[in-house]
């Protein structure tokens, strides 16, 4: 019972950092970001920024 308190609070940080961290980098991220690379290692799909935190 003691490690499932703990294993569930670490689930909720991680949940949460992921979800407000996009937030406050907004400002850093580029206008245009690579979502999608070939076999090739090279970006062929593109999205804005504002996808990017859908």
């Amino acid at each position: 019972m003691f490690n499932l308190k703990y294993a569930r609070i670490l689930f909720i940080t991680s949940i949460l950092i992921s979800l407000l961290l996009p937030i406050f980098l907004y400002e850093q991220l580029p206008e245009r970001m690579a979502s999608h690379f070939n076999l090739n290692n090279e970006a062929d799909r593109w999205m804005n920024k504002n996808s990017y935190l859908l």
